[in-house]
């Protein structure tokens, strides 16, 4: 009996030494609101310069601070110079382009919370550059307009089967159009919330290496109602030009409805007008 509480307390000390450390860790990382090109400065230091409207870094540099960018009048320039940053969550709510003017720069995220958000209302345009990450829940999370013309997006961590992943989340009332670029993940690359969202994929390498289709799209009939006034929305997604390749499926969509009213609807939500689809194991490719 004894030995049983001993064992017993020993595992409560370690639980709490382990709570301590998380709290700690979380602690560490503050939020920190970028509202002028002078405190975008102050928070990089001497790692970069800045030039009018343009942040060039001058080394690899990591971002502890969760950090908001929002500035309303005008662009962000990040160029990332070929040096790496390493930062916490980065929330976008003005416009920002990332790009990488000397070749082998760009962002990595270590943590299960890192990522870009960019809210409604702001836009991303991501030039090119090599965006990784070690397994955090989203790389990408598009509320407002994401646009992609080139550049390498690489997750290597597998994670168990409870915890979902996807690389690029598509949120209700977004708009993404990607034009070219290579990307790689062991879960989802492309996963969108149901709603009347808008993915224009014009170009690009899409590969899957795991379990999970690399573009998992929901297009169901949910309703909006207002004014009592009940309608269906619907996405706009048009594939013009691409190359998946997934382990088991390449592109799965969710579609349909059970409501009797919609049955007849024929709003064609999903087009593909082009690309190239391929399953490894020749399951199912859309």
């Amino acid at each position: 009996m004894k030995k049983f509480l001993k064992v017993v307390l020993l595992i409560l000390f370690l639980s709490f030494i382990v709570l301590f450390l998380c709290q700690t860790e979380a602690k560490a990382a503050t939020l920190k609101k970028i509202t002028t090109m002078e405190e975008l400065k102050t928070a990089f230091g001497e790692t970069a310069t800045i030039n009018g409207n343009i942040l060039m870094l001058n080394e690899n540099v990591t971002i502890t601070d969760e950090m908001i960018i929002n500035i309303n009048n005008q662009e962000i320039v990040i160029d990332f110079n070929g040096k790496t940053l390493k930062s916490e969550m980065l929330t976008i709510q003005s416009k920002v382009t990332f790009k990488d003017t000397l070749g082998g720069g760009g962002m990595h995220f270590q943590k299960m919370y890192g990522g870009v958000m960019v809210e409604k209302n702001a836009e991303l345009i991501i030039d090119n550059g090599k965006f990784e990450d070690s397994g955090v829940n989203y790389m990408f999370i598009i509320k407002g307009k994401l646009v992609i013309n080139d550049g390498d997006f690489i997750s290597t961590e597998n994670n168990p089967d409870d915890h979902y992943r996807a690389m690029i989340e598509l949120y209700r009332e977004s708009e993404t159009t990607i034009n070219g670029g290579n990307f790689v993940d062991t879960d989802n690359i492309i996963s969108s919330n149901m709603g009347n969202y808008k993915l224009t994929i014009n170009g690009g390498n899409f590969k899957g290496t795991g379990e999970h289709a690399p573009i998992e799209l929901s297009a169901v009939y949910p309703y909006l109602v207002k004014d009592d006034v009940e309608s269906s929305v619907l996405p706009t997604v048009v594939f013009n030009d691409c190359n998946v390749e997934g382990k088991k499926v390449a592109v799965f969509i969710t579609s349909g409805t059970s409501d009797e009213k919609l049955f007849n609807k024929s709003d064609k939500s999903i087009i593909f007008n082009g690309g190239t689809y391929k399953c490894v194991e020749r399951w199912i490719c859309c």
